[in-house]
């Protein structure tokens, strides 16, 4: 699997600038995938030797504008997420991209630095399941049949997260909430945080299900490697270009919201209380 990292560094499509404060400043695309449909895109913003910028308390102003046609513009105020508390984070915004193509995007700092645009593809279809489509009916491993040091490399698991197959749950008529993380292997750092959430808001929500499924399979074999040929099923029925990825399902099993990489405080709250 091409697992793009969350974190600084990967693309190199980037361009830099000097700021109102003369230091030169770096925006990074966060989302792997990015399409016609889904608003939430994510973001970073560094200085050129690899300073993370960004908090909570240094807001940034996004505009998105097709190359094509100018007069297609979307203004937005992003909000910083936590990846790990109070260490390093991303920015997330909502861009409803209303046609597929060309934009370019540009990005103000409340400091008055700014990074010049850069061009983003935007694709017309999703390569994840997207928001309105059935979730693929796929089975996962469970407790019924496999010990729990086999299906998650999370040092401290959750057995309740483990106790069904997804495609069990998909159709039982309760919302499902199903998260793709690694966290041994997890090259974003967010695997782990991000199922850490997931734990806490398991018990916020007892009448939704919730289920991890880790991304590789034989990772306790000899000679194990995280690689394509050894991704659980579920993932390539997918079509996951990255993780952690969460998906929330239903009680029919329609996709109605998805999450890649962090989580902001009630974005998954707000989805289950409209189910």
């Amino acid at each position: 699997m091409k697992r793009l990292l969350l974190l600084v560094g990967l693309l190199a499509v980037l361009v830099t600038s000097c700021g109102g404060g003369g230091q030169p400043l770096i925006g990074i695309r966060a989302s792997s995938d990015t399409a016609v449909g889904d608003p939430r895109f994510l973001f970073a913003v560094n200085e050129l030797d690899g300073t993370r910028r960004g908090g909570p308390d240094e807001h940034v102003h996004v505009t998105a504008t097709k190359l094509d046609d100018p007069s297609r513009v979307i203004d937005a105020d992003a909000s910083f997420v936590w990846i790990v508390p109070d260490v390093t984070g991303l920015y997330r915004v909502d861009l409803p991209f209303d046609a597929a193509g060309r934009w370019q995007i540009d990005f103000t700092i409340s400091t008055g630095e700014s990074t010049d645009p850069f061009l983003l593809d935007v694709q017309a279809e999703p390569a994840t399941v997207a928001i309105g489509e059935a979730a693929p009916m796929v089975a996962t491993a469970s407790t019924a049949a496999t010990p729990i040091g086999d299906l998650t490399t999370d040092d401290d698991p959750d057995p309740d997260l483990y106790t069904a197959s997804l495609d069990e749950l998909l159709h039982n008529g309760r919302p499902t909430v199903a998260l793709f993380a690694t966290p041994a292997f997890c090259v974003s750092a967010a695997c782990g945080p991000l199922l850490d959430q997931m734990k806490t808001l398991a018990a916020d929500h007892p009448d939704t299900d919730f289920v991890h499924v880790e991304v590789y399979q034989g990772f306790n074999e000899p000679g194990f490697k995280p690689d394509r040929d050894h991704l659980v099923p579920a993932v390539v029925a997918f079509g996951l270009p990255s993780e952690p990825w969460m998906f929330v399902m239903d009680g029919d099993g329609t996709v109605v919201a998805r999450f890649e990489g962090v989580l902001g405080e009630g974005e998954l709250d707000a989805v289950l209380e409209g189910l």
